[in-house]
């Protein structure tokens, strides 16, 4: 633990920081001349044995001497002894502990009870004595890194799959219907048109009289129907622009309409013959009554078409908003799908972020065990100033240390 730490905790349980006696606790210890020894490529003694100054009990009487004359000596042992508890797990161990190599140094430093600080580098290995490594800094960064390698990517394509929805694939799917309902239009006033065609042929043959033949062709065309309960009609212009046939609306048959206008001011039928002038065939957007109700107006596509033998103009629409409610539908059912989609993407996402997160973290505490048995286990062996006298025939023997490459 920190010195700040530590302060914190005696304040919580005492009410007294005393940061001078945590530091005199911990304070034995010669960073400069470790750091030098670092830097050097050898320490000159094991950097633990610095605790069996002053992390044991015998040191208790030396702090009642040091700081006697600032508190009583109960809040010096309430300071001492939480200190002492607080690093190495409720227990206050003794210099024998320490110099008989019973005592494992792991105990200093544990966190939560069940997980090690990492020893690091020799580098940082003085950073490793004032305290625990920068714990919560290394959370944080493998929080941002998880959070660049899975959180973001995850969400990236979980907006980039709502954005293709919403302004790809939904707009691609209403032009596609309204060009499908284009060329039915386009289709079916070719098959009328077809069949005034036969009556031409016969009229050309002699078998029919001109007159026989366009009243039986627009009788045929008249009862002609399409479309949702079989609404949908043909009508026949011709190229004045005079209505020849009509189903709805009786009271136009034999009318000029170069003066009729929709509500929008269109002079419709004039539009027609214009179309079929220009191009023999064509589209328009317009106002009309809905189906036989003549006092309603509503969108309209019509398709029209030129019969150049008879000046005839054949034309069928639908109405838009009939359109619009087969897109409304077809958009219901597509938003359902890929709601169901999304929500499939969610929760697959979702786990592999878990089992992501899980498996980074295993990783860190991986790396933390091994950095911390490799360090440690060096700087033992590396620091060890332990030897023995040997003695035989009353000479005494110092044996050479023996030195570990790693």
């Amino acid at each position: 633990m920190k010195i700040s730490e530590h302060a914190n905790r005696t304040e919580q349980l005492f009410g007294l920081r005393a940061e001078d006696i945590h530091k005199w606790i911990d304070g034995f210890f010669e960073h400069d001349r470790f750091d030098h020894a670092l830097k050097q490529g050898t320490v000159a003694r094991d950097p633990y044995d610095h605790r069996r100054f002053r992390h044991c009990k015998e040191a208790l009487n030396e702090a009642y001497q040091e700081f006697g004359g600032q508190y009583s000596r109960q809040q010096i042992r309430n300071v001492f002894e939480t200190h002492i508890r607080d690093d190495y797990d409720g227990y206050i161990p003794s210099r024998a502990d320490f110099e008989n190599g019973t005592f494992q140094t792991k105990y200093h430093d544990a966190h939560d009870g069940d997980e090690l600080s990492a020893v690091l580098s020799a580098n940082e290995l003085m950073d490793y004595f004032d305290g625990l490594h920068a714990r919560h800094s290394e959370n944080r960064g493998l929080l941002n890194r998880f959070t660049l390698r899975i959180v973001a990517p995850s969400i990236l394509a979980l907006v980039l799959f709502v954005a293709a929805i919403i302004f790809a694939i939904v707009p691609f799917v209403e032009q596609s219907m309204v060009e499908q309902k284009r060329n039915m239009l386009a289709q079916l006033t070719s098959s009328a048109a077809s069949i005034v065609d036969s009556y031409i042929e016969l009229e050309q043959k002699g078998e029919l009289s001109l007159q026989e033949a366009q009243t039986r062709a627009k009788n045929e065309i008249e009862t002609m129907r399409y479309g949702p309960n079989n609404r949908d009609y043909f009508f026949i212009i011709d190229s004045k622009p005079t209505m020849l046939m009509h189903p709805y609306r009786a009271d136009l048959t034999g009318q000029d309409l170069s003066d009729y206008r929709d509500s929008d001011g269109v002079a419709v039928f004039v539009e027609f013959t214009k179309l079929v002038d220009n191009h023999q065939h064509g589209f328009l957007e317009y106002l009309w009554q809905w189906n036989d109700q003549a006092d309603v107006t509503t969108p309209k596509l019509t398709y029209v078409e030129g019969i150049d033998e008879w000046q005839w103009i054949i034309g069928t629409g639908v109405y838009l908003d009939d359109v619009q409610q087969g897109i409304d539908k077809l958009e219901g059912t597509l938003y359902t799908i890929f709601a169901a989609i999304f929500a499939g993407l969610v929760v697959c996402m979702g786990f592999v972020m878990s089992q992501s997160k899980v498996i980074e973290n295993r990783k860190k505490r991986a790396e933390i065990a091994l950095h911390e048995a490799k360090d440690r286990y060096r700087a033992l062996v590396e620091s060890s100033n332990e030897g023995y006298i040997l003695e035989t025939d009353g000479r005494s023997y110092t044996p050479m240390p023996v030195f570990i490459a790693w």
